[in-house]
């Protein structure tokens, strides 16, 4: 990775907090994904409420299907309650 985006993005995640964009989580989120991020990128999809992104991340990368089946049932995800099935 390029140095100056790497400081970009580091700078971007100490500001986040500070953020209510679903847009540039999402974005964040994908970037970190890209990045192999994973915990990471599914906080990122949480803080945009991307609750499928939030529940694939979970399934596919974290082995967390514990917290994916919390996530449908708290958000009634159809396409949530699809991976899980899955």
């Amino acid at each position: 990775m390029d140095f100056d985006l790497f400081i970009c993005r580091s700078k971007v995640g100490d500001l986040l907090s500070h953020i209510t964009s679903p847009k540039i989580h999402i974005q964040y989120a994908k970037a970190k994904e890209a990045d192999g991020r994973y915990k990471e990128a599914s906080e990122a999809y949480r803080n945009a409420k991307d609750w499928d992104n939030v529940i694939r991340i979970n399934l596919d990368y974290l082995q967390n299907p514990e917290e994916a089946v919390k996530i449908v049932r708290d958000t009634h995800s159809i396409e949530g309650a699809k991976m899980v099935a899955k």
